[in-house]
C-alpha cells in the first residue's frame, strides 16, 4: 500500500510540474498557485488512499466473518449419573459435555439467568433428609449460593427475564403443588394460584409479567398463564388431551410443549396464545420437555426413542421438525434441556 501511495504522489507531481512549465509566468503569485494546487492534489490522493485502505480492511473483515463457522450453542440439562442427578452442559452438536455439580445427591431442574451468566437449580446438598432448596451458581459451576433455606420441595425455578423474581412450583405445606414467585434473593414468597390440583412447570413471558404453567384445574391437563400482578389466569390450550412441560420461547412468541393428543407423547408448538398448533415429532417413543432456541429456529427435547427402558436421551431439531439429531448417548436419563441465551458462546 505504501508503494502505491508513492507512485500516486509522483504522478501528481509530474502532471502538476508539466502544466506549470507549459504556462510560464513571471508572477510570483503563480508559484503560490502552483504550491496550492500541489497541496490540494496531494490531499485528494491521501483521501483516496485512506478510502481504499478502509475498503480493504472492511473487505478483509467481511471475508473473515464469512469464513468463520458459528459457535455451537450450549444446552443446559439434568442428567442421572452414578452419583444421583447432576447439572450438565453440552454443545448443540453433542460435543464438550461438562458436569457442573459433580456431587452425590440431587442437583437438577436447571435454568439460565436471562443473560446466561448464572444458573438456577434445585439441590438437596444441605439437607440430611433430602429436602430440596433453590440454589444459584455461575455458568461454569463455581460460586454456588443457597437462595432458600426452608426445604419446601421447590421445583423448576426460573429467573424472570428482568432478573427481579424467581417463579417456581411447590407445595409448601399444601396438599398440591401451586405456582409461586419470590424475589431473586429468596425473600417475599408470594402464592399465585389457588387450586386443589397440582399446578406447575412454570415458564416466564418475555416481559416478566406472566408465568405459563400446566394444570388439571378444568378436568383435563391444559396450559395456562397467570399474571403476577393481578393473578388473572388465562387458559391457552383447549385440546382435552394430556399436555405438559410447557415452555415459552425466549422471544415470547412461541410455546412448546408435549402432548398425548395423537396417542403418545409428542412435541408441539403453538403461537404464544395457543393458536397455530404444529406437531413436530411423530414417533412411538415418548418425547418430552421441549425448549426453543433464542433465535426460534431450533428445538431441544428428551426422548426414550432407541434408548434402554426408562432412559431419555437429548435430541435437537429444526423448528419445523426436520433435521433431527441425537446429542447424548449415556444410556441414562437426560432431562429438562434448555438452550443458552442468545450470544452465549461455547465453553
Amino acid at each position: 500500500m505504501h508503494f502505491v501511495h508513492l507512485i500516486l504522489f509522483l504522478i501528481v507531481d509530474i502532471l502538476a510540474a508539466n502544466w506549470y512549465f507549459k504556462h510560464p509566468t513571471k508572477s510570483y503569485s503563480h508559484l503560490f498557485n502552483y504550491a496550492a494546487i500541489m497541496k490540494i492534489l496531494n490531499f485528494l490522493v491521501v483521501l483516496a488512499s485512506v478510502a481504499c485502505s478502509q475498503s480493504t480492511v472492511s473487505d478483509l473483515a467481511t471475508r473473515d466473518a464469512l469464513s468463520l463457522d458459528p459457535l455451537p450453542r450450549r444446552i443446559l440439562y439434568e442428567s442421572i449419573t452414578d452419583n444421583g442427578s447432576e447439572v450438565f452442559l453440552i454443545n448443540e452438536d453433542g460435543t464438550d459435555r461438562v458436569n457442573l455439580t459433580n456431587r452425590a445427591g440431587y442437583d437438577g431442574m436447571p435454568s439460565w439467568s436471562y443473560a446466561g451468566a448464572e444458573i438456577l437449580f434445585v439441590s438437596d446438598r444441605d439437607s440430611d433428609v433430602g429436602a430440596r432448596d433453590v440454589y444459584i451458581m455461575r455458568a461454569d459451576g463455581t460460586d454456588v449460593r443457597r437462595i432458600t433455606t426452608d426445604g419446601a420441595g421447590y421445583s423448576f425455578p426460573k429467573l424472570s427475564p428482568d432478573g427481579t423474581y424467581i417463579g417456581f412450583d411447590a407445595s409448601r405445606g399444601l396438599a398440591n403443588a401451586q405456582v409461586w414467585i419470590m424475589n431473586s434473593d429468596g425473600d417475599n414468597v408470594t402464592r399465585l394460584t389457588y387450586n386443589d390440583v397440582d399446578e406447575g412447570y412454570v415458564s416466564w413471558s418475555s416481559d416478566s409479567t406472566k408465568l405459563v404453567f400446566d394444570s388439571f384445574r378444568d378436568g383435563s391437563p391444559e396450559i395456562y398463564q397467570v399474571n403476577i400482578n393481578d393473578l388473572a389466569v388465562t387458559r391457552l390450550t383447549h385440546f382435552t388431551a394430556h399436555i405438559g412441560d410447557p415452555r415459552m420461547s425466549p422471544s415470547g412468541t412461541q410455546l412448546a410443549f408435549e402432548s398425548g393428543m395423537s396417542g403418545n407423547s409428542e412435541i408441539y408448538v403453538t403461537a404464544a396464545d395457543g393458536s397455530n398448533l404444529a406437531q413436530l415429532t411423530d414417533n412411538p417413543a415418548d418425547d418430552r420437555a421441549p425448549a426453543i432456541s433464542p433465535d426460534g429456529l431450533r428445538v431441544v427435547f428428551c426422548s426414550d426413542r432407541g434408548a434402554p427402558s426408562e432412559a431419555f436421551e437429548l435430541f435437537v431439531m429444526d423448528i419445523d421438525g426436520t433435521g433431527l439429531t441425537k446429542i447424548t448417548n449415556t444410556g441414562t436419563s437426560n432431562l429438562y434441556p434448555t438452550f443458552a441465551p442468545q450470544g452465549l458462546p461455547e465453553r
